[in-house]
């Protein structure tokens, strides 16, 4: 392992990554100790700049030579430590921009072009500091370290260096004995190098042997899209609500800080397998054949590929989600259909299991927090019904089975009427049924969640007043700012607060209404907020994170013959959800899944307390969690006693 010269330091978006160890870049001097104090953080500008003191307590010539040797001054290995402006002239910084244009030039210009060719970079301003001096300067008491992702490029024989991270990087060998120098690029032994992730992770540095033969591996082009998507949306974001400096800096530390839990997601959706869904279609399979292999990769590859792997974990990084409700039931009543989502996701939480977890449990999902992980409580689009009809009990019997295989939370319609009562998209607006007041029932008896989020207003209303736990409208709007059928009414928003439950804002643009961008949704926030306060408002986003590489490998598949709307998915005729007036980009990318950190920041600019914030950015929907379900580990119930219990 390489030289530890500092604490820990936690660092926010746009800043230094989650475990940022400054100081390890630095080779250990034979003569001298270097040393790393405690260092302070601050924001400046589109950089991350680490405060720090006494970097070297020896002069630089002191230390042997066994980095890269240029003329007759010495360049720090890595070329990730530049020395502040008031130590190091500024003539004798050369700094390399995310364009790799040299923006100060020594002299040396052609030289660290080559060194810095072909790098796809990570974050706002990437800056390089390949700082020269005598070999008799000192460093000052008091300096300023700018850390960066990469090292040289240059493809270094015989070591590699191992890196534990979520971001890919181009470098990943070292040299050892003497090599043929290059463009003034002297051979020297081994110099152990450091690495620093932007993207908010732990990265864990040392050597290892490598196999007979490394190759350079060069960032994917998907991901350098993935990166410049992710940046691009938050640009987006950030230039609708033009929050001050103060507020940028404080709600990035807030939500970082806090644990932020959505009320319901659909995930992060992974690109299919293009050539494998084509040799599907050209033998011959059915619609339905190709619909499931589809349906299988988009929510399993993340675990099963690894560039979507990679893009997977940056994602999940870059929004700073500890957990999401997430949709893990298909839409309808089926248990079959129902089953094969749920178990998607499950293997996604066996596989990544380090990474991403199933909470079983509300206290999971605090845990999960402590850790630094991510986490999925599961929901389904739809209450299990047996459909033999042979009696009420028989016909609910599957609530508790898949309470049992972890799901936390039940629509108990989806746009369309079923048994239980009628969804938002019927005209008629019937109520909740006879059976679906022992639907209700039950899901209270067993400990699930009652979400309202797709039914219509009077099942929304006689749900409401059967419940005898907390229910939710998981990912709604207010009908108050936008009339459409996925909005509730503040009667509705009332009643729901009375019970306990809470009214999720969701991101769509067409529910949203106004400009239908991330100043609409913090609108509908500020209504909600207004009509039943802050105790009962979530953000459910109701939006995935595509992978990058999606069209890429679609268009890959063979064009097929359209195919009819499903049965579940009933909208009004002339829905605006389908007008492009509310599919624009710019709605769609300042309010995508990775600007979570921006939502946080936009309730920072509208005024909200961080404690409000806090409740709004998951304590809410957690503190509904633990009230519908009572037991958790070691709380165990008596015999015959329901997990979940009855509302005080």
């Amino acid at each position: 392992m390489g030289n530890h010269l500092g604490s820990d330091i936690k660092c926010r978006y746009n800043q230094l990554p989650a475990h940022a160890q400054p100081g390890l870049l630095l080779p250990r001097a034979e003569h001298g100790q270097a040393l790393v104090d405690t260092p302070q953080r601050r924001r400046t500008g589109h950089h991350a700049e680490l405060a720090a003191h006494a970097v070297f307590q020896a002069p630089l010539g002191e230390f042997p030579r066994k980095g890269l040797g240029m003329h007759d001054g010495h360049i720090l290995p890595a070329a990730m430590f530049a020395v502040g402006d008031i130590v190091v002239a500024k003539k004798e910084i050369i700094e390399i921009h995310q364009n790799r244009g040299v923006v100060e030039n020594n002299g040396q210009r052609h030289t660290v072009e080559g060194m810095a060719s072909n790098f796809n970079v990570h974050g706002n301003t990437l800056r390089w500091y390949f700082s020269t001096y005598s070999a008799r300067t000192p460093c000052e008491d008091s300096t300023s370290l700018h850390i960066t992702v990469r090292p040289f490029r240059r493809a270094l024989k015989r070591r590699r260096l191992s890196v534990g991270l979520t971001q890919r990087f181009v470098l990943r060998r070292m040299w050892e004995g003497p090599r043929p120098s290059h463009r003034g690029i002297g051979h020297r032994e081994p110099t152990r190098y450091q690495l620093v992730s932007t993207n908010g992770t732990t990265i864990e540095c040392g050597f290892h042997d490598p196999p007979e033969q490394w190759a350079i591996d060069r960032e994917s082009d998907s991901m350098s899209a993935a990166k410049e998507t992710v940046e691009q949306a938050r640009a987006v974001a950030l230039a609708i609500l033009k929050p001050s400096a103060a507020d940028i800096e404080h709600g990035t530390e807030l939500h970082a800080n806090s644990m932020v839990i959505e009320s319901y997601g659909l995930g992060l959706q992974a690109a299919p397998d293009g050539a494998a869904v084509k040799a599907l279609v050209e033998s011959g399979a059915s619609e339905a054949e190709i619909q499931e292999m589809m349906a299988e990769m988009g929510m399993t590859r993340y675990a099963t590929d690894a560039r979507e792997r990679e893009e997977y974990l940056a994602a999940w990084a870059a929004s700073g989600v500890t957990c999401t409700f997430q949709n893990a039931g298909e839409e309808g009543n089926s248990p079959l259909r129902l089953m094969k989502r749920l178990a998607r996701h499950t293997y996604v939480t066996d596989l990544l299991r380090d990474f991403v977890s199933r909470a079983a449990f509300p206290n999971d999902i605090a845990a999960t927090k402590e850790r630094g992980g991510h986490c999925l409580y599961m929901t389904c689009n739809g209450v299990p019904l047996a459909q033999e009809w042979i009696s009420v009990e028989e016909e609910l019997r599957y609530i508790p089975v898949f309470f049992q295989l972890g799901c936390r939370m039940m629509h108990l319609t989806y746009n369309r009427r079923n048994p239980i009562g009628d969804g938002c998209g019927e005209p008629a607006d019937a109520g909740l049924s006879d059976f679906g007041h022992a639907a209700v029932a039950e899901m209270n008896r067993v400990g699930v969640i009652v979400d309202v989020a797709h039914s219509g207003s009077r099942t929304s209303l006689d749900a409401v007043s059967a419940s005898e736990r907390p229910v939710v409208a998981s990912h709604s709007v207010c009908a108050g700012l936008n009339q459409h059928v996925r909005a509730k009414s503040d009667e509705l928003m009332k009643k729901i607060a009375d019970t306990g439950g809470t009214m999720g804002i969701t991101n769509v643009p067409a529910f949203l209404g106004g400009s239908g961008d991330i100043s609409a949704m913090l609108d509908h926030i500020d209504y909600a907020v207004g009509t039943i306060g802050s105790d009962h408002i979530t953000i459910g986003t109701d939006r995935p994170y595509v992978s990058s590489r999606w069209k890429e490998e679609n268009s890959k598949i063979p064009r097929r013959a359209g195919s009819r709307p499903r049965w579940e998915a009933l909208w009004p005729p002339g829905d605006p959800l389908f007008s492009p007036e509310w599919r624009q980009e710019r709605q769609q990318l300042s309010m995508a899944w990775t600007n979570w950190p921006v939502f946080t920041i936009g309730l920072v600019q509208r005024g909200y307390s961080d404690k409000d914030i806090q409740k709004i950015i998951g304590g809410n929907i957690l503190r509904v969690a633990r009230e519908v379900l009572s037991l958790e580990p070691g709380n165990s119930a008596p015999a015959g006693a329901s997990p979940g219990g009855a509302r005080q």
